[in-house]
């Protein structure tokens, strides 16, 4: 499936040190999830904690913050 692609390209390029690509990455694999499953299904869990971490690491807390939230959401 083309979203855990782009999701395991995010993670390739997190781990070679490029967030922004991998940011980038991890928002195009959520969008296109959201469009499959919709904003709340628990196919999004494995790109959100993705997508958090590499904020986390960008220090871009208020994003991570939002990320963290619908993640928090989607385990109750």
């Amino acid at each position: 499936n083309v979203a855990r692609i782009i999701n395991n390209i995010g993670f390739t390029r997190r781990m070679m040190g490029d967030y922004t690509a991998a940011e980038a990455a991890y928002r195009d694999a959520l969008r296109i999830k959201e469009k499959c499953f919709g904003v709340a299904g628990a196919n999004l869990f494995p790109t959100l904690v993705n997508l958090g971490q590499v904020l986390k690491i960008q220090g871009k807390v208020e994003d991570a913050s939002e990320v963290e939230r619908r993640i928090a959401a989607l385990e109750r």
